[in-house]
């Protein structure tokens, strides 16, 4: 057994993956697994991985077994460990594993969005971790024809090896049973078929050399360039065809490629894998059908138009299965619906037989009876299904390279599965990008089960993620010619038709070529004839065939048909389209030409013309001149197919109808093609020219920028493979944490800490697995222990604070710790210093609490100016609650300032700068009442404006003070002139009074001395007026009736009243009573008041009077006249000395009412309205 040992596969580098063999057993196959391992080398350098078929583990009893028959050691997986080689691995069935590096961990399958079955989940893992080797045995019974896992190692010719207990000798390449890289072989001789695979592999090391003119010669012969497939999975296949044909070294087989024609095509096709199948995975079209189709026809229910791609459609049974999806969803939904489907492939052949839709008869077996009577018909010659004509229609089918051609767009839904797993990564971005890019908003995106979005994930939302079908999302990211796909170069595609007809020109003349000899004799003897190639290009000429072909006007052309009159075109087009489908010999005798004015009659014979060393299908066009051959003396006959002409031309009007409508299929989706292509050119076609000079001179430096890209990349793989390890990942986690962390396991014993821990727990590394009772520690918490504990059978996570001995205070939360089957195996102690922040929520508290019980108002708002928050102060001051302000605009108001001038305020704020100054407020209720503000921003340490701050205090009875005191001091600057012009004119106005009574006697002069008597009399009344302001006077008060006293001045001025046309309207509540008073000081005030709002109303009207006892159980009066009104401005000078309103007043009346009132510690209040009247209030105590 030494002699098989796997040489050099694995290095000594922990970052080299090993070559693991994934092994699925069946109970009932467990002997057939120990002869297995009883002939595989102990020492081979292989990872055996194993897990059981069904979902149960394996007993006790067979892990004996297996021990007994092999040296390996062998390991029951229970945790995460690190590979080593020539070891056995047991996986738990229900298990999903991971596998990076040489690190293998498990996960939950139910947690892991995995596959259902073991066997799934184990092939696939390994595909995952490496392509180049994948080999999968099976020891079971089934044939798991539908296994995701099987197919997934075939996608990447990976090897398959089944029991089969009928062979029994022990050479492998005589005694297996092969089918591409899956054998039958018997347990014995596996380990020596799995390492005679791995030493035949054809590595990228030993073709490294030759590799690039490999794909060199593939892509100048089948246009596909083959280098952007995965390496692994391409080398494979060519080692296959190298096996079939003998050769052991790739120049050999390279050599043996360029002169055999026929092995590049064989090869081109095992590269291009064509695996499908109608309705291929059910579950997937079911998904489709539920989650996909409901949402697509909806967001199309108005335009009822629907855009499909299926992209690598192969031979066509998954396009039909969808195009039957939605024809079975329209039939349903009882709507039309214009469904064009476009499906495309790289392989040329492929295309035709999908566009021909006809199948076998195996088609059966995957397609439903219902499906195959309502959309296939039974083909009688062959008993072929072929697809009916309402499916075909529904398809466009097109030759198109994913990687090169430009894209569809606006399209609803893509499927392409199973194609990108033979893409190298770059690529599968591409590819993916590009399909964003031809997506509509919200369309969706269907891949194969094996393939994934990768770091392009955050391009889609995942719909369903067992069968990958994603829905677009929209990205804010610029879109270059490359990422949608189209190539980077335009001359290569519009040259590319191009080079290639001309190559094909010059490898027809190159093998047509004869000596001169040959041509000679063709020349001489050899009727005039053309040889045409299978797009009706001319290739050779022989003799003159002026009478028969003719110069076409404009651009040359090698074309037969335009270089033939057009009443010889139908004829040959004919007889052309016979010979190619039939490929047997026709003519036509007796066809006639015009030579000039001159007509004759020849015979036209058509045959195939096959070189064997040009696959090329050439035909050659014979013409003879009926005239010669009469003169010829001895004519051979011989036995020739001639056409009838009318029945050809009818089936060939047929065969051509047939081509027009598959014509006009392709020319319609290249037309929506191009139409949608337009469109989208258009639309970024000034944002490329926009872009194209910044492009231009950012050149250089995103080339720098994409190096240093790359060497990021290279480097962050790197580390994701550094990363995979568990055990580092907590160890540095640990040490580059500030949080202090112990893990203590069932028995409170530790576990794990962090070294953060050390500053508060004395702990050493020897500590572990010690009891934490055992450990002292600087925190003022005796319940530690007992607190653990009781989380731990509690299963509540519990929260404290606690002071250390030196007095820090930390948050201390303990945990459950719960196992990946929610099982509590210990507890998490964490604890996190929050002494500073303690400290500093004081602080806040204190701040807070002395923002909120300021004396003064304090409003703050955003830098929007909208409320945040208003003190208990502000909310006193104006009736508002906070919950009433919040987020409201902040308005100021103000009577002497305009919107400008208040603006400039905010923009002085805004600045950074304070305002102060005085501003109007209003209060719930309306009242607007004065205000001392302060505007300010509040400023961060980075000198941010954050908010900004009002601050105010009410000066309302700050100004009344004022006021009182203004008006105190005028009274007795008045009450001091007052009575030095009392005694000044007091003394003549004696005399004069006197004199006057003596002149009273004249009859005469009688009339003008008692004009002179009243005017005198009135000075007086002024003077006494004056005296009442100029010096303080004794008061005797007395008990009297208000009431009383008012309807005295009312029954004296009504007369007036009347006079003016004015009426004194009473209402008086009852009940007032008498209060202490003097009597003709209110009778002067009420006399004052009264003949004020009788003379306010010069066109009369009604003046109102009432009296109530108010809320403060005083008398309240009210005085309202409906006049003009007096205005704003003048009000607040009203009871000032020598101030009226009136032609003829002397401004003292009203002025000694407020003096009279005051003495009666009562108040006066004027409210006006211009153009409405005015109010006098008298408020009286009681």
């Amino acid at each position: 057994m030494d002699k098989f040992h796997i040489d050099q596969i694995s290095s000594n580098s922990e970052t080299q993956p090993y070559v693991l063999v994934g092994i699925v057993i069946s109970s009932e196959y467990i002997s057939s697994f120990l002869q297995f391992l009883e002939h595989v080398p102990s020492s081979s350098g292989l990872v055996y991985l194993v897990t059981a078929y069904e979902n149960t583990p394996m007993d006790p009893q067979s892990l004996d077994k297996l021990s007994q028959h092999t040296t390996m050691p062998i390991t029951l997986m229970g945790d995460a460990v690190q590979l080593e080689a020539d070891n056995i691995y047991i996986i738990p069935p229900d298990q999903d594993i991971v596998i990076e590096g040489r690190h293998l961990s498990l996960i939950d399958a139910q947690l892991s969005d995995s596959f259902t079955k073991p066997v799934d989940r184990l092939f696939c893992s390994l595909v995952n971790y490496s392509e180049r080797f994948v080999i999968g045995i099976l020891f079971v019974k089934e044939t798991l024809e539908n296994s995701i896992g099987l197919e997934t190692i075939r996608q990447v010719n990976g090897l398959i090896i089944r029991e089969f207990r009928e062979i029994t000798s022990s050479k492998p390449d005589e005694n297996l049973k092969l089918t591409q890289n899956e054998y039958f072989v018997t347990p014995q001789i596996m380990p020596e078929l799995i390492l005679k695979h791995i030493h035949n592999d054809l590595s990228k090391s030993s073709v490294e050399d030759d590799r690039e003119k490999l794909f060199d010669l593939l892509n100048q012969t089948t246009g596909i360039d083959f280098t952007f497939y995965k390496e692994a999975s391409i080398l494979r296949r060519i080692q296959r065809r190298m096996v079939m044909h003998g050769f052991n070294q790739l120049p050999d087989y390279i050599n043996f490629l360029e002169d055999k024609p026929n092995e590049i095509n064989a090869l081109r096709k095992d590269l291009l894998i064509g695996v499908t199948q109608f309705f291929r995975d059910p579950e997937a079209f079911h998904t489709l059908s539920e989650k996909v189709l409901p949402l697509v026809f909806e967001q199309q229910k108005v335009g009822k138009q629907i855009r499909v791609w299926v992209a690598g459609c192969s031979t066509g049974e998954e396009v039909y299965s969808l195009a039957i999806l939605l024809k079975e969803y329209i039939d349903n939904i009882k709507v039309h619906y214009d469904i064009k489907i476009f499906a495309t492939d790289i392989d040329k052949e492929s295309i035709q037989t999908a566009s021909k839709g006809e199948y076998r008869d195996s088609i059966k077996k995957s397609v439903v009876a219902s499906h195959l009577k309502n959309y296939f018909t039974r083909q009688k010659h062959n008993n072929n299904y072929q697809v009916n004509k309402e499916i075909r229609q529904m398809v466009v089918f097109a030759q198109h390279n994913i990687l090169k051609d430009p894209p569809f767009t606006q399209l609803d839904i893509i499927t392409c599965r199973n194609m990108l797993i033979y893409l190298q990564l770059k690529m599968q971005r591409k590819v993916i990008s590009l399909f964003h890019f031809a997506l509509r908003s919200d369309a969706f995106l269907m891949l194969g089960p094996s393939e994934t979005l990768g770091k392009l994930s955050s391009m889609f939302k995942v719909i369903d993620r067992k069968w990958n079908v994603y829905q677009y999302k929209k990205m804010n990211q610029w879109l270059t010619t490359t990422s949608f796909g189209m190539p980077s170069h335009n001359i290569e595609t519009k040259s590319a038709h191009k080079n290639k007809v001309i190559t094909r020109l010059k490898q027809t003349e190159r093998m047509i070529t004869l000596d001169s000899i040959y041509t000679k004799l063709i020349e001489e003897y050899v009727t005039k004839f053309i040889i045409i190639d299978e797009n009706n290009e001319i290739v050779h000429i022989n003799g003159n065939a002026s009478d028969y072909l003719i110069i076409p006007k404009g651009k040359p052309s090698h074309n037969l048909f335009k270089m033939i009159p057009e009443y010889m075109s139908v004829m040959i087009k004919t007889l052309l389209h016979k010979v190619r489908k039939e490929g047997k010999e026709l003519s036509y005798p007796n066809f006639s030409i015009m030579n000039g004015k001159i007509s004759k009659k020849i015979t036209i014979m058509i045959k195939p013309f096959v070189i064997n060393s040009l696959e090329d299908n050439l035909t050659i066009i014979f013409f003879e001149d009926e005239s010669i051959k009469h003169n010829v003396a001895e004519e051979r006959v011989e036995e020739k197919h001639l056409l009838d002409l009318d029945t050809t031309i009818t089936q060939q009007i047929k065969d051509l109808e047939n081509e027009l409508y598959h014509a006009k299929e392709t020319l319609q989706a290249t037309i929506d093609e191009l139409e949608s292509s337009n469109e989208e050119f258009q639309a970024t076609n000034e944002e490329l020219i926009v872009a194209n000079e910044e492009l231009q001179s950012t050149n250089e430096e995103l080339v720098s920028v994409n190096e240093e890209l790359l060497a990021v990349n290279n480097e962050y793989q790197y580390k994701i493979q550094e990363l995979t390890d568990l055990n580092n990942d907590m160890t540095n986690f640990f040490v580059s944490t500030n949080i202090a962390t112990i893990f203590l396991d069932a028995q409170m014993n530790i576990r794990k800490f962090t070294p953060a821990v050390t500053k508060i727990v004395n702990l050493i590394e020897l500590d572990t697995g010690r009891p934490i009772s055992d450990i002292s520690h600087q925190l003022k918490y005796e319940e530690l222990v007992s607190d653990a504990v009781n989380v731990l059978h509690s299963n509540l996570e519990l929260e404290k604070e606690i002071q250390s001995k030196d007095g820090k205070w930390f948050s201390i939360k303990i945990l459950p710790y719960r196992t990946s089957d929610n099982q509590n195996a210990g507890v998490v102690i964490t604890l996190i210093e929050i002494t500073e922040l303690k400290r500093v929520a004081e602080e806040l508290l204190i701040l807070s609490y002395s923002i909120q019980q300021s004396p003064g108002c304090i409003l703050i708002t955003d830098l929007d100016r909208r409320i945040k928050y208003i003190n208990t102060k502000y909310a006193d001051q104006t009736g508002y609650s906070m919950n009433e302000l919040i987020d409201k605009e902040l308005e100021l108001y103000s009577d002497l300032l305009g919107e400008d001038q208040i603006e400039d305020i905010w923009n002085q704020v805004c600045l950074g700068e304070k305002w102060v100054g005085e501003l109007m407020n209003k209060r719930k209720n309306g009242e607007l009442f004065s205000e001392m503000v302060s505007l300010l921003p509040i400023i961060n340490e980075q000198g941010e404006t954050l908010h900004y701050l009002r601050i105010s205090e009410d000066m309302t009875d700050q100004k009344n003070t004022l006021e009182m005191l203004h008006k105190s001091e005028m009274l007795s600057a008045v009450g001091q002139l007052a009575a030095g012009i009392a005694h000044e004119i007091r003394n003549p106005l004696t005399a004069l009074k006197g004199f006057t009574k003596l002149i009273d006697r004249n009859t005469d002069k009688k009339n003008y001395t008692q004009i002179m008597l009243a005017e005198l009399d009135r000075i007086e009344t002024i003077i006494s007026e004056l005296l009442i302001l100029a010096r303080p006077q004794k008061l005797n008060f007395e008990n009297a009736d208000v009431i009383g006293i008012l309807q005295d001045v009312i029954m004296l001025l009504d007369p007036q009243a009347l006079l003016n046309n004015v009426e004194i309207v009473t209402k008086i509540a009852p009940g007032i009573p008498p209060i202490r008073c003097i009597q003709n000081q209110l009778k002067q005030v009420f006399i004052n008041i009264v003949k004020n709002g009788i003379e306010a109303m010069p066109s009369g009207g009604d003046l109102v009077i009432k009296v109530r006892i108010n809320e403060d159980n005083n008398i309240w009066m009210s005085f309202t006249d409906h006049g003009m009104g007096i205005p704003q401005d003048k009000i607040a000078k009203l009871g000032s000395p020598f101030y009226t309103t009136k032609e003829e007043g002397t401004g003292l009346g009203l002025m000694v009412s407020y003096k009279i009132i005051e003495n009666h510690q009562g108040s006066i209040d004027i409210r006006s309205v211009l153009g409405k009247g005015s109010t006098v209030e008298v408020i009286l105590k009681t």
